[in-house]
């Protein structure tokens, strides 16, 4: 059955790689604009049609990001636009569905890129306490620490989208955030309800694994080959979320008696996410052109997350000693 799930993850894999080859775009007030229009062709059609070299005249760190002439040019073009609408009392607009930011060493939004590392530090941390602390004979020992190196690649290409914004790592972040969203979902019914100890609990949790990949399969397909819909995938991954958030509730509330202060933390937890997430709500201009609220809402996660591995912690190792009524008393009194 292991050989099975590995195959599907495989395959879910493939799929994935050849999905993120394809490319989208979305227009916005910015680079619709006359002047920004007018700006990117003179730029193109002069410093690099006539100036083929132009493209190893770049730095050394550009280059290594995969910037050239053409994509340079409508960094340059973004920076004249926005002087131009100052001068003229305009707000600041978006271009291409993205707020200006100040690049910094070829990096294009520096502080979402440094929140994410953040996020992913915090995610390997969780991966080995998880290993260090949570006994070997746990049930879902494996399972916890897939989840943490899911969500550890979730935050490595939140990172490379956000250093170098492409077709490609758009959706290699993208799809990697719903694959960790979507197995949250999956860790949670089978931590939270224990699906792998009930009777018949191996075949239930391997059908639910296989639903999960085949719904996160058709959800990648239908972005990638039919239209990569932003509305779309930002409902799918909210829904997949509040399921996992109303798991964790439920848990909080069987457990309201239970007399342990750490059985709150899941409650706590996905209540500070769900105000973490209200950020992206208030969307506005980068301040300094460095830091919006999408930034804001990375690091808000940070702490949350130290938190959440610290509940998977606690309740793996509770769980381990129920036979001990004495360590049970112990454990939850720390």
């Amino acid at each position: 059955m292991l050989n099975v799930k590995f195959n599907l993850v495989l395959s879910f894999f493939a799929l994935f790689l050849i999905a993120s080859t394809l490319k989208c775009a979305s227009a916005s007030t910015g680079d619709s604009h006359p002047y920004y229009r007018t700006c990117l062709n003179n730029c193109i059609n002069i410093d690099c049609n006539q100036n083929p070299s132009q493209n190893g005249m770049l730095p050394w760190y550009m280059r290594l990001l995969f910037w050239d002439c053409g994509s340079n040019c409508r960094y340059e073009c973004q920076i004249d636009t926005e002087h131009y609408f100052a001068m003229n009392g305009v707000p600041s607009q978006q271009y291409f569905g993205k707020w200006y930011f100040i690049r910094v060493c070829g990096i294009q939004e520096f502080f979402s890129v440094l929140f994410s590392i953040f996020n992913l530090i915090v995610h390997y941390d969780g991966y080995q306490r998880m290993r260090r602390c949570i006994p070997a004979s746990h049930h879902s020992k494996s399972l916890c620490l897939k989840w943490a190196l899911i969500g550890m690649n979730a935050w490595i290409w939140s990172s490379v989208f956000h250093i170098r914004d492409t077709p490609i790592t758009e959706k290699l972040d993208y799809f990697s955030a719903g694959a960790f969203v979507l197995f949250g979902l999956y860790n949670s019914l089978v931590l939270m309800f224990k699906l792998d100890l009930k009777q018949g609990g191996k075949p239930i949790t391997f059908l639910l694994a296989t639903l999960f990949s085949l719904a996160f399969l058709s959800h990648i397909s239908y972005l990638s080959f039919y239209t990569f819909d932003y509305d779309y995938n930002m409902k799918a991954n909210l829904s997949i979320g509040l399921l996992s958030n109303f798991a964790w509730f439920y848990y909080s509330w069987k457990h309201r008696n239970s007399g342990l202060h750490w059985t709150k933390w899941p409650a706590l937890s996905v209540t500070a996410l769900m105000l973490s997430a209200s950020l992206e709500l208030f969307d506005f201009s980068p301040i300094a052109n460095l830091i919006d609220a999408h930034s804001l809402w990375h690091l808000a996660t940070v702490p949350i997350t130290y938190y959440i591995y610290s509940f998977v912690i606690k309740s793996s190792v509770y769980d381990t000693i129920a036979g001990s009524p004495k360590l049970k008393s112990m454990y939850g009194r720390d």
